[in-house]
């Protein structure tokens, strides 16, 4: 039996959530893959992929332009905050900086 086509299996969103993970998710969906697949396809681990599209983690420089090279999604679109609604994230559950002094 193959794998699963991706779906989220929980409801909150990383702080990390970005209009690119609604992209990646989207994507992915679309082509009925699942979340190794997609890895697969990127060249990344299934723990990073999943991490992007949690919003848990975003990718860095080479991987946002691999991510743009196999999808489309623009690179920018990882640093663009999804609204709270659609990630789960209020200001609430976001927890304060660190007001720590460097020395």
């Amino acid at each position: 039996m193959g794998e699963r086509t991706y779906k989220p299996r929980r409801e909150r969103r990383g702080t990390d959530h970005s209009r690119g993970s609604e992209m990646l998710a989207a994507k992915i969906s679309r082509r009925k893959w699942s979340l190794g697949t997609a890895a697969t396809h990127v060249g990344c681990l299934k723990a990073q992929m999943s991490k992007w599209l949690l919003g848990d983690g975003r990718p860095g420089l080479e991987w946002a332009i691999a991510l743009r090279d196999k999808f489309g999604i623009p690179v920018d679109a990882w640093m663009v905050a999804s609204s709270p609604e659609e990630s789960g994230v209020t200001l609430d559950s976001v927890p304060p900086p660190s007001t720590g002094t460097h020395g």
